[in-house]
C-alpha cells in the first residue's frame, strides 16, 4: 500500500500534480476497503 503512493511522488515529482494524484489514490485504496469490508459483511450475515 505505501509503495502504492511513494510511487507516484518517484514518477513525477511536481509538487501539486503529485499530490492530488497521491491523494486520489489514497482515497481509492480506503474506497475499496470498504467495498471489500461491507461485501464481507454481506457475505456472512
Amino acid at each position: 500500500m505505501l509503495l502504492l503512493v511513494l510511487l507516484p511522488e518517484q514518477i513525477h515529482g511536481r509538487g501539486i500534480y503529485s499530490r492530488v494524484e497521491m491523494h486520489l489514490m489514497y482515497l481509492l485504496s480506503l474506497y475499496l476497503a470498504f467495498c471489500s469490508y461491507f461485501v464481507y459483511l454481506v457475505i456472512v450475515i
